[in-house]
């Protein structure tokens, strides 16, 4: 996603996070993230990001921002093999207080590849997990 540039990030565009996040319909906590993930014709590390992004208000859809926190992250190494699967992977840490969630908060998670040059097919089976409030 071209608006996000590293995990210090606190903004995404209202179009970006309409389109790619979805909505926690009420309050609730983030507790497990965990993703399995497929190489298929590609290589290099990636890093799966989880975020919450703020409320969605009445508003132009490329003239605001919504205000994004980072919750956790899972760094997956190259695995030297352009078909590999990998099995699913717990996010350890998530953090405390971004993972708890107001009513219409959202959460969309971001992938990223580190490094690599072959590529850019990768599959991914996401799961998340909330203790409702």
């Amino acid at each position: 996603m071209s608006s996000i540039t590293g995990t210090t990030d606190t903004n995404i565009s209202s179009w970006h996070a309409h389109r790619y996040s979805r909505i926690v319909q009420q309050p609730a906590t983030l507790v497990d993230f965990r993703a399995s993930l497929e190489w298929s014709g590609a290589n290099g590390d990636l890093e799966l990001d989880i975020w919450k992004v703020s409320v969605q208000t009445d508003t132009g859809s490329t003239l605001t921002n919504r205000t994004l926190s980072h919750i956790g992250q899972i760094a997956l190494s190259d695995p030297s093999d352009t078909t590999y699967m990998k099995s699913a992977t717990v996010c350890a840490s998530l953090d405390a207080t971004a993972k708890v969630f107001a009513e219409n908060e959202a959460f969309m998670f971001t992938v990223r590849r580190t490094n690599g040059t072959d590529g850019v097919q990768y599959y991914i089976n996401a799961a998340f997990t909330f203790e409702l409030h």
